[in-house]
């Protein structure tokens, strides 16, 4: 699966929800939820970004678009929501 256009592919990262104490945490409504996940794939459009495949970028998830392929989650995320990233 190639990412098309200014999207990028990632591989979502888990996030903990459940304390240790199996307290759940809900997800505050007022906020944003942010999250993480390894770039698997750039669009061509993408061309000069700071970023590359494997690292971990940081992004708001409302408009990613979530896929699974063969087991895997994956998220479509527009340039525009990419906050920052960490390379690997």
């Amino acid at each position: 699966m190639k990412a098309a256009g200014a999207h990028v592919l990632v591989e979502q990262e888990e996030q903990d929800k459940v304390t240790a104490g199996g307290i759940i945490i809900p997800l505050n409504t007022e906020e944003k939820p942010r999250t993480s996940g390894k770039v698997i794939s750039i669009g061509e459009k993408l061309k000069d970004v700071e970023f590359k495949i494997g690292d971990v970028i940081y992004f708001d998830e409302y408009g990613a678009v979530p896929y699974e392929v063969d087991g895997v989650k994956i998220l479509a995320v527009p340039y525009q929501n990419i906050d920052a990233y960490n390379e690997q």
